[in-house]
């Protein structure tokens, strides 16, 4: 693919449709029902927007240009892609937090992405000082949220009201710096199964697990949940996680470490049980590892149990299935030479694009 992405260089503010294969086109017809299995879109350093449609078997199609955009993921200029449920039309949709801290959200509509509507602002994104969005959603109405985290340690919230986004305002103060170039993981999950996402933070050599409640418009107090082991060193391959490994109900914790072993830990609702090694697979959260090696978290079969998908440097993306106790091997899904960093400017993105 990175071929041709290279001598594609129109680019808009609006996604252009693009001609899709026919078992695509009828596959994404406007209108048309979710996949049942996930897909994973990459914005590329033009603008533009490929696909890989995601397969009954697990695995992935061919990936195909979908459009194009003025859309970029770039930390060198403040500017942050995410991919959520912003708009109630049961599609993954994406935004943009553009240098100004302009939000920008263009709708999924099935075979393109219309026009970006701008709404909130005072948002930032720049990962050298700490200030990261993320998306997810916090009250349970099964719509995206944002949460914006200050290097300050001050936590921001915007809900999403039916698609509208409110203001920002600040829901937690005074906690310790989110210092994420020095060992600080930060990251959301229904921990308790309440249906509501909860904010996660894994910090220090030891691990130490600080847990935010949310309570639907806000989040509790942290509660300290002492030192786990897990690491987080994007200089050295580690790497954490949150999903529902288990089929419980409730996100746990996964770490994966420099050797490539997934280690986990699982939720009861109210804390984490022992961790356990759950396979030496081989997958890395590394991406300063040539072009970049990204781990997601998805239910490529429908069982109920969130699996690993890595996508490595060099564009293939390998699927570990979660058990409920352990990772079977992993199986390679899919060529599709994508690419993802944190800082940009390519970006991959798990969902139900389709």
């Amino acid at each position: 693919m990175a071929g041709d992405v290279k001598c594609q260089t129109a680019r808009a503010k609006a996604f252009r449709r693009a001609p899709l294969s026919s078992a695509l086109a009828l596959a994404v017809a406007l209108g048309a029902p979710a996949a049942a299995q996930p897909d994973l879109l990459c914005l590329t350093d033009l603008g533009q927007v490929w696909i890989a449609p995601g397969e009954t078997n697990g695995l992935f199609g061919a990936s195909t240009l979908l459009g194009d955009t003025s859309f970029a993921h770039d930390a060198s200029n403040h500017q942050q892609a995410l991919a959520g449920s912003f708009l109630p039309n049961g599609r993954t949709d994406l935004a943009m937090v553009d240098r100004g801290g302009q939000l920008l959200v263009a709708e999924n509509l099935g075979d393109a992405f219309a026009e970006a509507v701008a709404q909130s602002d005072g948002f930032d994104f720049d990962t050298l000082n700490g200030d990261v969005v993320l998306a997810g959603d916090v009250d349970g109405d099964g719509l995206t949220d944002l949460i914006q985290i200050r290097t300050s340690g001050d936590v921001e919230l915007a809900l999403n009201r039916d698609g509208l986004f409110e203001a920002l305002r600040v829901v937690l103060s005074g906690q310790a710096p989110f210092d994420f170039g020095g060992g600080s993981w930060v990251g959301l999950g229904d921990h308790d199964g309440d249906g509501r996402e909860d904010l996660l933070r894994v910090s220090g050599p030891e691990g130490r697990i600080q847990w935010w409640r949310s309570t639907g418009d806000g989040f509790e107090p942290a509660r300290e949940m002492g030192p786990s082991g897990f690491r987080f060193d994007l200089l050295a391959g580690w790497g954490i996680r949150t999903g529902d490994f288990s089929g419980n109900g409730k996100a746990d914790v996964l770490c994966l470490t420099e050797f490539g072993e997934a280690w986990v830990m699982v939720s009861n609702g109210a804390g984490w049980e022992s961790h356990g090694n759950w396979g030496a697979l081989g997958f890395h959260d590394a991406p300063l590892k040539g072009r970049g090696w990204t781990v997601f978290v998805a239910d490529m079969d429908g069982d109920g149990r969130d699996d690993l998908l890595c996508l490595t440097e060099f564009g293939d993306v390998w699927w570990a299935r979660s058990t409920g106790s352990a990772f079977a091997p992993p199986v390679r899904a899919a060529w599709t030479g994508f690419q993802s960093h944190p800082a940009g400017p390519f970006q991959t993105f798990v969902g139900r694009f389709r």
